[in-house]
């Protein structure tokens, strides 16, 4: 239940991202560094999953943040 929510919000912060609403771009960089705290807590138990979903996660964080300007942020 806790992964469709996180789904939906992750989801709809895209949707605004497309908008060009800077909320997306807040929600993105919230989410994405939660889910950079989070893995990096489970690195021991999902060591290449975790691996993979913190470089995600920091993708995510350096295209937000680079590209902020264009939403007017």
């Amino acid at each position: 239940m806790v992964a469709v929510v996180i789904a939906v919000v992750q989801f709809t912060a895209g949707l605004l991202i497309f908008a060009r609403k800077v909320a997306g771009v807040v929600m993105a960089i919230l989410i994405a560094a939660l889910s950079i705290v989070i893995n990096f807590l489970t690195i021991g138990a999902y060591p290449v999953w975790s691996g993979v979903a913190i470089a995600c996660g920091m993708l995510v964080l350096w295209a937000v943040t680079v590209h902020g300007e264009d939403f007017g942020a």
